[in-house]
């Protein structure tokens, strides 16, 4: 892990990762201070100082421990759109055809292969769950 890597949360991305003791002054954790979240315990040795070598192990394993789980998961949908990835590996893109008769008709469509899934009206939840589990997300995990 290097220096500028080492403060920023697995999880949210902001550079707000922090240490601190956890039970007097034998253990200690890293976690963030944006999304709350936490990394498992490691032993302080009872050091204090802020550049003692358990912050960084806190830190490196709050890390291994979030990337692991992420493995186990599996592709997820993309934060923004919801969207998985096609499995040619292009980005989905939402469209709407704004034709006279099909107004309103919603279309997600792969930029790379052009693979489309459409006739969705004003449903686009829809879209995103059908799109998804055709692309292999099982939402019901």
């Amino acid at each position: 892990m290097n220096k500028q890597s080492e403060y920023i949360c697995p999880i949210c991305g902001k550079d707000s990762l922090c240490t601190d003791f956890t039970d007097g002054m034998k253990w200690g954790r890293a976690y963030c201070v944006s999304c709350d979240c936490g990394g498992p315990e490691v032993r302080t040795g009872y050091e204090e100082n802020l550049d003692a070598p358990w912050r960084t192990e806190a830190r490196k394993q709050f890390v291994e421990v979030v990337n692991e789980h992420a493995a186990l998961r599996g592709p997820q949908p993309d934060p923004e759109t919801g969207l998985m990835k096609c499995g040619c590996g292009g980005i989905p893109e939402f469209r709407e055809d704004k034709t006279e008769p099909k107004f309103g008709i919603y279309t997600v469509m792969c930029s790379k292969c052009n693979i489309r899934l459409s006739g969705y009206t004003n449903r686009i939840d829809f879209l995103k769950i059908d799109w998804n589990r055709a692309m292999g997300w099982r939402d019901d995990k």
